[in-house]
């Protein structure tokens, strides 16, 4: 297992910062040996798994690079963008991308319209209780959640979603603790 804290230890803090920054404005970089290449290099050098968001970017560049750094079987991709959306599905059905549930009408409709790797269901909006046919369908449940509520935690803990997407990482783990009697997850 790569020792993520030692690989970003080795890395500039200032030179990070512009990276993330430049990342952001990846249309004017990508197909060169730019930011965006430089970023997967990092996530690749980290081990794990890696989420890009495609909002301004021509997708099928933006998975080009993926695929060149070697990490399109370790990425997710969403778009807030439909017709981005359906340009990544377009590309290949080895392109996992990440749909979120209030877009489509039902889970059936989601899988019919892009065939999804994973659907985001918010914490607070959505009927969690679909969770088990998103399963059921073959598809990765995600449970999105940005506040801090450790009732809220304690609720998504429990229906043991697949992923996670939080901005209160502090606050999970109390709650993991709670609910599991554990302690941190590992």
């Amino acid at each position: 297992m790569t020792d993520v804290p030692a690989v970003l230890a080795k890395i500039d803090t200032g030179r990070l910062i512009e990276l993330v920054r430049q990342v952001c404005r990846i249309p004017s970089v990508l197909g060169d040996e730019g930011p965006l290449a430089a970023f997967l290099q990092m996530a690749d050098a980290a081990g794990g798994g890696l989420y890009i968001e495609v909002k301004d970017t021509d997708p099928a560049a933006t998975v080009a690079e993926t695929e060149r750094a070697g990490l399109l079987s370790r990425v997710f991709f969403w778009s807030p963008d439909p017709a981005r959306l359906r340009k990544l599905r377009g590309l290949s059905d080895d392109v996992a991308i990440m749909v979120e549930r209030d877009s489509f009408p039902g889970i059936a409709d989601a899988v019919d319209a892009l065939r999804p790797t994973i659907i985001q269901f918010d914490a607070e909006h959505d009927d969690l209780g679909e969770i088990e046919a998103c399963r059921k369908a073959g598809i990765v449940p995600m449970i999105k959640y940005f506040g801090s509520d450790p009732a809220i935690f304690e609720r998504i803990i429990r229906l043991r979603p697949s992923l996670i997407n939080l901005d209160r990482p502090d606050v999970f783990l109390a709650a993991y603790g709670i609910v599991t009697g554990q302690g941190r997850p590992v």
